[in-house]
């Protein structure tokens, strides 16, 4: 599924991502930065790592090229280009100069200027910014276009948010969550006091995994074997760590979990993401942003 996009995009976000992991492994357990009690923005790791992974993919980096064509260009020849590359937008120029865009399925008779839409001042973002931008763009328009030294050089749809890039990007994201999980169930439920938020169904399932990891030579706590929704689970059972997700009641913070899983589960296997994860996306979104905000601070 990985190598479906571009190559070369594919080699960068790898050596990327292979980068952070390598980073992750080896301060995952390190001294963690204080985070004030009942904080909605602790993340594990330091602030560089958490920075270094969000920062690691750009909006040029999904974005695709965009055509253009004059406004005085006929509608219907402009449709038949659209139609025939498959394109839902194209940019308008007027002496050289780019100066709105339209929707294919705005086409009608005439000139393709009379459909013009103009860019908003939020719309258009260079290039290198951050995949946060885009999702942020992508919430409120059903476009993104992306500026290289001034010039609109592409766009962004949600169907961008499906490619590798941005798989990888929020599968990273993940991966910071539940390392928090993780080190909140260390602080909080010393000796494996965890235990007694867990079903024995579950923890057998832990147990039994633990053992086959164990037979192949990878040494593992219990802790290490539980599923995602099973450190969700023992977060939400802890007042002190139920106020680390900042929500109003343990209903939504089970929901929030089951929707973490979801995602997760939907990256791992391929599937449609914009479709069903889109409001796990801004959640993740906004919760990465505001963390490196207070890290800024």
């Amino acid at each position: 599924m990985l190598t479906e996009g571009h190559p070369d995009l594919f080699k960068q976000a790898r050596n990327a991502h292979d980068r952070c992991r390598h980073k992750l492994m080896r301060t995952s357990h390190d001294t963690q930065p204080d985070s004030p009690q009942g904080s909605t923005q602790h993340l594990p790791a330091n602030p560089h790592l958490v920075r270094l992974f969000t920062e690691a993919f750009t909006a040029q980096d999904i974005a695709d090229p965009i055509r253009s064509f004059d406004t005085g260009t006929s509608c219907e020849y402009v449709r038949s280009v659209m139609d025939e590359h498959d394109l839902w937008v194209v940019c308008l120029r007027e002496q050289g100069v780019i100066v709105g865009y339209v929707r294919r399925d705005d086409l009608q008779d005439g000139v393709c200027g009379e459909y013009a839409r103009a860019f908003r001042a939020w719309q258009v973002i260079p290039g290198g910014s951050s995949l946060s931008d885009v999702i942020h763009i992508l919430t409120l328009q059903e476009f993104g276009f992306i500026s290289v030294l001034g010039d609109i050089a592409g766009y962004v749809s949600r169907s961008d948010i499906n490619k590798p890039v941005v798989r990888m990007w929020l599968f990273g994201i993940i991966t910071f969550v539940e390392m928090e999980f993780t080190d909140l169930i260390e602080k909080y439920f010393p000796n494996e006091s965890w235990v007694s938020a867990m079903t024995e169904e579950r923890i057998e399932r832990a147990r039994t995994m633990q053992q086959e990891r164990n037979r192949r030579g990878q040494e593992c706590r219990l802790l290490d074997c539980l599923q995602l929704s099973d450190k969700g689970r023992i977060i939400i059972s802890n007042d002190q760590t139920f106020a680390h997700m900042g929500l109003e009641s343990r209903r939504n913070a089970k929901k929030v979990v089951r929707e973490v899983e979801s995602l997760r589960n939907n990256l791992a296997h391929a599937q449609d993401i914009v479709t069903y994860d889109w409001a796990q996306i801004v959640r993740f979104t906004h919760r990465i942003e505001e963390s490196l905000s207070i890290q800024s601070a």
